[in-house]
Formats: C-alpha cells, structure tokens, sequence
C-alpha cells in the first residue's frame, strides 16, 4: 500500500516486529479486503481519521471509509470509520 511518510510530527508508519506494516495513513484512496479507505488530508484526519490498522497477518482492522459501499448487512458512508475482526468479518464499536 502506498503511505504518506512525512516523520517525526508528522504522517507516520509503523511496522510489527516481523515487519509487517501495522499503521500507515493511505497516498490514496484504495481497497483493501473489499474496503475502500481513504486517503490521509488534513480533513479526513478531523472527520473520523485517516489512520489505517492492520492485523500482524496483514488483514485490515480499521480504517475511514473512502465512499458509500455495503459490506454484509450494513451500509457505510463516507468518512465512516470500519472495523474489521482478523477474519475479515465487520463489527460496530461501542
């Protein structure tokens, strides 16, 4: 996945251990395990985040919807944030 990098203060990315990537914040939107997340701007970071995570085997955990799109039973809007479980299923926070 492309990530913006900007250091220290700024867009960060981060790897596990195995060096896997962990967190990044997207160059552009892109679909990742059916998702498509949204690319990090100032103004994704204050509706709802631009961070994505990832599970140490490299599924998807979370990340800000890019559009509208349905995954199982649910509908997402844009800047919505999605969870994912390590099998790639759909849960709600809170």
């Amino acid at each position: 996945h492309l990530c913006r990098g900007t250091g220290k203060g700024g867009w960060s990315v981060d790897f596990y251990p195995s060096g896997r990537l962990r967190l990044c914040y997207l160059a552009e939107e892109t679909v990742i395990n059916g998702v498509p997340c949204r690319a990090a701007s100032f103004w994704a970071e204050l509706t709802g985040g631009a961070q994505v995570t990832f599970y140490p085997g490299g599924m998807l955990e979370s990340c800000g919807a890019a559009r509208k799109f349905k995954m199982g039973e649910r509908t997402y809007q844009r800047g919505e944030r999605v969870h994912l479980r390590p099998d790639g299923s759909p849960y709600a926070i809170g």
